[in-house]
């Protein structure tokens, strides 16, 4: 409980990494309060807090939290600002200080002014770092930095941090973390209404860096400030107004912390939900006082490792040491680095490559082997012996490699070089000794661009001092040259970062380096490639690397006694730095495994044959193709190694895929956690896989790489088969032959022809690749005189198009091709030519000797298109033609012709017509004109001469009812008035040159209908309902008879024949009457409409008025000139009269003005 203990506390006088002074109070469980009171050691060991002041406090303005965690059972230091947070490797330092002074104070119960009583009472395992404003950024860092200074698991990490309006005014918000330690996970408060370290300033931006689970509670109402024992004017000058006291803003801090700390140092499963807010929801983490976020992508509350790979070999990795022995013929592969942030595992692990026996790389289970090594470096003496000098932390391990044991063995301590990674190192055959140059501090960013000497028979290393050192210090590459007898060195990294691309050679006599100018090309700059030596031919190869562009992937060979540079290779593995590689003298083949990639890190193995400038992918231990599954299986256990949970919730994905979460499963009996994971939807190429196991949101996780590897494509199922036409061609698009599963495109070997499989009959087809993506199959079959149809099956090889890192597949997809036969058109074998013919001359021609049908069939004309002037007629095949009449000229006759079935052709024959002297030629020998009708006639339309001569035209008398003459270039022709017949008298005589032409013509006048009219009389009174109708009638085509067709009132038209007789002399009028009955005309006025129809025509229609009077009463009536009017009409209008006169009246009287 949080009140189980008083808290004690003492003021401390402590020694930095630099022997300065600094002050500290020490806050402990103690059976009563007070400064100086005894250590209540009965609950002990306690773990134990550093926890550092904000800018400008002192190691007294915590005592809330070093009282608050005493009581709870923990030992608080808490430190004044005595360093500041962007000096984080001497932070770092004065933590070992402390650690050395806690411990002297645990194990002999310290100096006279440590608190009493406090021997044995400390748990040196478990202690955690905290702070204030920067004092919380300056212990993030101390924790960050932690495992880079100290990997040798002497000191124990700082295992919790927890930070109080962290202020990351001097670290920045990207702190640099190597690897931190379990369970890696922090607690961190600020106050909603701080604005000394405003949350979007600080604490947000430097969470989205920090690679550790944690959980940031955002207070409400709380400032900075209050996170102090007290506040002053300026405090709070500078911070926001608080809406809650220090006392509750204090209180809720311990309140998070205590269970915080209970869980991380002291292994307190149980204070997980209070911890991280979850008492009342697991899934929701909550807090009355504070807004929660987190995340715990970084915790590790759990032991775990892999306990099994995804296949058999050496796992990804870099900065491997990797050489080969000749002594067993194997090449030996050991440790190297696997990036798995936020940690970073040294591997120990050796294996062996022997590419005379399996080819298949061996685990070597071996003990007394090296550890945990941070880029270290070796060198073969190329006979039995090896050095690999590196160290994980600031002091360098020595190994020796002994080939005819194949056994490692550790020399002893000594003075060493000080850089500890990143060196370079060769064996001088000519002084028998090992060369060192470069490198940097493991535990530090030195660099050391020292030149140092390693004899093997006395085990001593020696400075040589040397003179005018190479630019690249980190990561060059070392050969030796017996021909020469000097060490050369080319590219490594200088202090600022950049690559060289320089050539050096080191003198051991003088001890000095010179820089080389050699002729040709080199290699661009680069650090941290892999290289070999073939002591045979005494040529070095180099690969890859990293330059200012980016990781490299070039292969180059340098000549140890030309000295000359020659590139050999710029594809084959994907370009990586930290690669290892060596030269296999018994396969002759250069052998490369591993590095650091773009995308992650390798675990391929490729294989370089120098004689054909080749690289093959020879193996890649963790390839799994899209149809595999990637089995992660890792042991896990509790931070007390107990057995975990029963419940223990497993789950998998592959980082950065879109893919979920996929539930593994959990063996309780054997304590391991298994999970299966489809690479579906996953590029291929290098990736991580994940496998978390955690109980309501605690948990941990195990990171490892594979390579999802490329497939082979997919053949179309079903095959599609192909039609095509005798003679013709066919396209196929590759695409529809195969696709690939890793959406990768596809396309034709072109290197490889494909093969025909020809049936019965056989078919004869051309193949041809116009691009990688189309084969155009072409029918070269002779098709004489045959009718069925063939099948050839077509088999191609087909490939994926992938990167040049990647491997390429090539699989044989086989398809149907039928070939139809085809009723094929006639063909023509010769030209018709010119047809020869003169005018009005007829000319025969057979047309089948012109065309071919390749079945033998028939040949038939389909139709005859002849141009303008031509007549042509066709009876079977034979072709008639001639000229029209009188034409000459030149043209063409169009024959479709077929075999009866196909299509027609076309077979074109000239035709040249010439020409014949001709007598003028008539138009017309009868001409037709209506009655009364003048006719011109333009001479040209009557006679012409057919060889466009000009024509005379003269005339012979005929008939006189008929008057023609020659008026201008006209032939008119007048007939007398009314007249109509035929004059058949008259000649036209056309002379044209010598030919003379009598052409009678005959002359047609056609009768015209002339119009009829009539004179109308009054027709007399009814007498005895019948009234006498008397007109004259002229016309003067006909002597009748004539029909009088009439209507009363509109009504319809009714006919009666008149009796007619001549009028005189004149024949061609007549007078006629007619008697109309008028029985069923009621009394009064009626109109009479009359007209007469002479068979053709209508006369206009006449109009009369006649009276119908009642007999029994007298009536007036008016004839002929209209109707009488009827009473009513003079009674309405003698009305209208009177009313306008009164109105007349009314309007004068209106106005007379008043006298």
């Amino acid at each position: 409980a949080s009140a189980r203990f008083g808290a004690g506390w003492q003021v401390l006088t402590l020694l930095d990494s630099q022997n300065e002074q600094y002050d500290a109070r020490i806050y402990y469980p103690a059976g009563s309060e007070g400064e100086g009171v005894v250590v209540d050691c009965a609950w002990s060991p306690y773990p134990w807090i550093a926890f550092h002041a904000d800018e400008g406090e002192g190691e007294d303005s915590y005592s809330w939290v070093g009282e608050g965690l005493a009581r709870a059972g923990y030992i608080v230091l808490t430190i004044d600002e005595h360093r500041a947070g962007d000096d984080a490797w001497n932070a770092v330092f004065d933590h070992w200080e402390l650690i050395a002074r806690m411990g002297n104070m645990n194990y002999t119960g310290g100096l006279n002014s440590d608190p009493q009583g406090i021997q044995g009472c400390i748990d040196m395992d478990h202690w955690g770092i905290g702070g204030h404003g920067r004092g919380a950024a300056l212990a993030a860092v101390v924790q960050g930095r932690w495992a880079a200074l100290d990997s040798s698991g002497v000191r124990q990490p700082p295992r919790a941090l927890f930070g109080l309006g962290l202020d990351t005014a001097d670290t920045g918000t990207s702190v640099q973390v190597s690897e931190l330690p379990m369970p890696a996970h922090s607690l961190f408060l600020t106050g909603t209404v701080d604005e000394v370290a405003p949350a979007d300033e600080h604490i947000d931006p430097f969470l989205t860096r920090w690679p550790g689970g944690w959980q940031l509670l955002e207070v409400v109402g709380g400032n900075h400030v209050q996170y102090e024992d007290d506040q002053s004017f300026w405090d709070n000058l500078w911070d926001g107004a608080a809406t809650i006291d220090e006392t509750e803003q204090q209180q809720h801090a311990l309140d998070s912390v205590i269970p915080y700390l209970d869980l991380v140092l002291k292994g307190d499963d149980a204070s997980w939900y209070a911890a991280s807010n979850r008492e009342s929801d697991v899934d929701d983490p909550t807090d009355s006082m504070a807004y929660v976020t987190e995340d715990l992508r970084g915790d590790q509350f759990y032991h775990i490792g892999l306990s099994a790979s995804i296949t058999d070999g050496p796992r990804a990795r870099y900065s491997s040491t990797m050489f080969f022995d000749p002594l067993s013929n194997r090449t030996i592969l050991h440790g190297g680095m696997f990036w798995d942030w936020p940690d970073l595992p040294y591997l120990d692990d050796t294996w062996t490559l022997d590419m005379s026996d399996s080819g298949a790389w061996q685990s070597d289970s071996s003990s007394g082997r090296p550890g945990d090594l941070l880029a270290p470096a070796f060198a073969s003496d190329g006979a039995a012996d090896g050095l690999l000098y590196g160290a994980a932390d600031s002091s360098g391990d020595l190994w020796r490699w002994n080939g005819w044991s194949g056994t490692w063995s550790e020399y002893p301590a000594g003075p060493r070089p000080n850089a500890t990674g990143y060196s370079s190192i060769v064996w001088d055959a000519g002084d028998e000794t090992y060369l060192l140059y470069g490198g940097r501090n493991a535990s530090a960013w030195e660099f050391y661009n020292e030149t140092w000497s390693f004899d093997p028979a006395s085990g001593v290393w020696q400075s040589l001092n040397a003179s005018n050192s190479p630019t690249g210090i980190v990561s060059p590459a070392m050969f030796y040259s017996p021909a020469w007898n000097r060490t050369f060195l080319f590219g490594g990294m200088d202090v600022e970062g950049n690559h060289s691309n320089e050539t050096w050679m080191f003198n051991r006599e003088t001890t000095s380096w010179s820089r080389l100018q050699l002729p040709g090309a080199y290699p661009e700059a680069r650090s941290a490639a892999a290289y070999a030596i073939d002591r045979k031919q005494q040529v070095a190869y180099l690969w890859g690397g990293v330059s200012s562009k980016g990781y490299l992937g070039d292969l180059w060979a340098f000549d140890m006694q030309q000295l000359t540079w020659q590139e050999l290779a710029t594809s084959g593995p994907p370009p990586a730095q930290w690669s290892s590689m060596s030269w296999d003298s018994h396969a002759e083949r250069l052998v490369l495994f591993g590095g650091y990639l773009v995308d992650g890190q390798s675990d391929q193995t490729w294989l370089f044959d120098v004689l054909n400038s080749t690289w093959t992918l020879h193996d890649s231990t963790s390839a799994v193709t899209i149809s595999e599954m990637i089995h992660m299986e890792a042991s896990v256990s509790e931070r007390d190694l107990g057995s975990p949970p029963s419940n223990l919730t497993v789950e998998c994905r592959i980082i950065g895929s879109s893919t979920n979460w996929t539930a593994g499963s959990w063996n309780t009996s054997s304590d391991i956690a298994t999970c299966d994971m489809s690479p579906y939807g996953v590029a291929p190429g290098f990736h991580n896989a994940l496998l978390r196991v955690s109980v309501d949101h605690m948990g941990a996780r195990v990171v490892t790489s594979f390579e999802r590897a490329n497939a082979p494509p997919s053949p179309s199922d079903p095959m599609p088969s192909f039609v095509m036409e005798e003679s013709s061609t066919v396209v196929v698009n590759v695409s529809v032959l195969a696709t690939d599963v890793d959406g990768h495109d596809v396309e034709f070997d072109t290197a490889r022809t494909p093969s025909l499989t020809a049936g019965d009959p056989p078919l004869s087809l051309s193949p041809e690749f116009p691009t990688p993506e189309r084969l155009v199959l072409e029918d070269t079959t002779d098709w004489e005189s045959r009718t069925e149809d063939g099948t050839v099956k077509v088999c191609v090889d087909v490939r994926d198009v992938v990167p040049p890192q990647q491997t390429s597949f090539t699989i044989e997809v086989c398809f149907d091709v039928t070939v139809t036969a085809v009723d094929d058109q006639l063909q023509v074998v010769s030209d018709p030519g010119i047809l020869q013919l003169q005018e009005d001359e007829k000319f025969t021609l057979e047309l089948s000797q012109f065309v071919y049908d390749e079945e033998g069939a028939t040949a038939v004309v389909e139709s005859l298109d002849a141009s303008l002037g031509i007549v042509a007629s066709v009876e079977g095949t034979v072709l008639t033609v001639q000229g029209e009449l009188d034409w000459h000229g030149s043209g063409t006759v169009n024959v479709s012709m077929s075999d009866g079935t196909s299509e027609p052709i076309s077979l074109i024959v000239g035709v040249q017509v010439a020409s014949v002297p001709d007598e003028p030629r008539f138009n017309f020998t009868e001409i037709t004109l209506a009655e009364d009708e003048i006719l011109d006639m333009k001479l040209s339309d009557l006679v012409y001469d057919p060889d466009g001569e000009e024509v005379n035209v003269t005339l012979e008398a005929g008939e006189p009812v008929v008057n023609v003459s020659i008026w201008h270039q006209y032939l008119r022709i007048i007939p007398e008035a009314d007249w109509n017949g035929n004059s058949v008298n008259w000649a036209v005589v056309a002379t044209a040159g010598e030919d003379v032409v009598r052409q009678p013509m005959r002359i047609i006048v056609e009768s015209v209908n002339d119009i009829t009219t009539v004179e109308w009389q009054e027709p007399g009174q009814f007498e005895d309902n019948v009234t006498e109708l008397r007109f004259t009638v002229t016309d003067l085509d006909s002597d009748g008879p004539w029909v009088v067709q009439y209507n009363w009132d509109d009504a319809n038209w009714q006919e009666l024949s008149p009796s007619c007789a001549r009028a005189g002399e004149t024949d061609s009028s007549w007078e006629c009457q007619l008697d109309l009955l008028a029985h069923g005309l009621t009394y009064g006025d009626h109109e009479l409409n009359l007209r007469v129809f002479d068979g053709e025509d209508t006369s206009p229609d006449t109009s009369f008025w006649l009276d119908k009077n009642d007999p029994d009463a007298p009536t007036t009536s008016t004839t002929g000139g209209g109707p009488s009017i009827p009473p009513m009409v003079w009674i309405v209008g003698g009305l209208v009269a009177l009313l306008g006169g009164a109105v007349l009246l009314f309007m004068a009287w209106r106005a007379v003005p008043e006298q």
